[in-house]
């Protein structure tokens, strides 16, 4: 999920070169579909609150 992420930004920013605002906007639905998930797999049971963190925070910092 994370590279994902990295590879979307990495696009916006590097190949076609637009606005960092621009690039904010259309990578944040992947951000936040991927922390909805984040948060159902702990819901369910699936993670723990210390992996749950991480990733998002790896996630977001991404």
């Amino acid at each position: 999920m994370t590279a994902g992420l990295i590879v979307v930004m990495f696009f916006g920013f590097a190949v076609f070169r637009i606005p960092p605002g621009v690039a904010m906007a259309a990578v944040t639905p992947y951000v936040a579909f991927g922390s909805y998930q984040l948060l159902d797999g702990y819901r369910r049971g699936e993670l723990n609150s210390v992996e749950t963190a991480s990733l998002g925070a790896a996630q977001w910092i991404a």
